[in-house]
C-alpha cells in the first residue's frame, strides 16, 4: 500500500474531510489530495508528525512505498554529500 492509500486510510477512519486533515498539518486541501493522488508526498517532518498525531509507526507509513522510501534515500544522499563537501 501507498503512502498516499494510507494518509486516506487514517483520514476515514476518523471521519476527516481533506480539509481537516490539512488543517492540523497547516497545509491546503489541495496538498493532501496530491499526497493521496501520489502527485508529491509529504516531507519528512510532516512524516513524523502524521505519525504521531494519528498514533501510526513511521515503518507503517513507509513500508511499501518504495517511490517514496527511494526519494527520501536520495534526498538524505544529496543532503550529506552537500554537507561533507
Amino acid at each position: 500500500m501507498n503512502i498516499g492509500a494510507k494518509i486516506i486510510e487514517i483520514r476515514k477512519k476518523r471521519n476527516m474531510t481533506q480539509e481537516d486533515f490539512a488543517k492540523i498539518f497547516h497545509v491546503t486541501r489541495q496538498t493532501v489530495s496530491n499526497w493521496e493522488n501520489q502527485k508529491s508526498y509529504p516531507d519528512l517532518q510532516t512524516l513524523v508528525q502524521i505519525s504521531d498525531e494519528f498514533d501510526v509507526s513511521l515503518d507503517t507509513l513507509l513500508k511499501g512505498d518504495m517511490v517514496m522510501v527511494k526519494k527520501i534515500d536520495n534526498f538524505s544522499f544529496i543532503l550529506y554529500n552537500r554537507d561533507n563537501l
